[in-house]
């Protein structure tokens, strides 16, 4: 009787440790998910610029060429850093080129968010077989980055994974921009699994330029007074992220291009 009823007390508390592993998981997940929510304004705001880039005031296909010559120039001065790595033209295979050694080289990010990168790169270079799956393996790495890494380790890399997840919807929408094929017959192929290397390289562009803006940018927020690192550090992941695409796009490469004139005078705006 009194080994059943021990039992009895071992199974209630087995179940209450349960419990409480069980919400304790579950509070710790909506509090992760609120993390990467506040962090998601990057990406939204890179996808914005990245637009105003590529069509300018136009939606149409016609000003692509124009608007990038016009609008890209402006971001290019003696205080420009730039980085180029490979050709990306036609991309359908996985490729070996990466951008994290020359940002370990060039010391672009921190190391320890350049850990949580490294991961998230090798998910761009030969993404899953579809749009959400991959996005989904990026939140998952996010997931651990978020127990690890401390604030502005945590910046750079967030910066980095939230352009990646939006730069990769941004490319899947206007697949027809990177596209051989006569827009008008592009809705019959399936563009993401014919085309998802050369968009992985794309978002991989844009991400390594948003992290290398971000740090830019806390180092420039940092020093005008009223700004903070913070906000810098937001405004240059945007700003660079954005650029690193277009620049991208417009020479068929994968590239980091910091414009760091540009980045100090949207910050001064603030």
């Amino acid at each position: 009787m009194k080994k059943i009823k021990f039992l009895q007390i071992l199974f209630v508390g087995l179940l209450a440790i349960g419990c409480k592993q069980e919400v304790k998981a579950n509070f710790q997940s909506e509090v992760q998910n609120e993390q990467i929510e506040k962090y998601s304004i990057i990406g939204q705001e890179h996808n914005k610029m990245l637009n105003n880039l590529c069509f300018g005031n136009s939606l149409s296909e016609k000003a692509i060429i124009s608007s990038q010559s016009i609008c890209l120039n402006e971001y290019f001065d003696e205080n420009t850093k730039e980085y180029y790595v490979s050709n990306s033209k036609n991309q359908r295979t996985a490729s070996n080129d990466k951008l994290s050694p020359t940002m370990e080289q060039e010391n672009l990010v921190n190391k320890n968010a350049l850990i949580f990168i490294k991961e998230i790169e090798n998910i761009l270079i030969n993404p899953l077989s579809s749009l959400d799956e991959t996005k989904k393996e990026i939140t998952k790495i996010e997931n651990k980055a978020l127990e690890l890494l401390e604030e502005d380790d945590l910046m750079q890399f967030m910066s980095y994974a939230e352009t990646a997840k939006s730069s990769l919807e941004f490319w899947n929408e206007n697949y027809a921009l990177l596209s051989d094929t006569n827009t008008s017959n592009a809705k019959f192929i399936n563009w993401w699994n014919q085309y998802k290397h050369r968009l992985g390289m794309m978002a991989a562009s844009d991400a390594a330029g948003a992290a290398a803006g971000a740090a830019a940018g806390a180092v420039i927020g940092a020093q005008i007074a009223g700004v903070g690192a913070a906000p810098g550090a937001i405004i240059g992941a945007v700003v660079a992220g954005a650029v690193s695409s277009a620049q991208g796009f417009d020479q068929d490469c994968l590239c980091i291009v910091v414009p760091l004139t540009s980045i100090e005078k949207e910050i001064r705006k603030k």
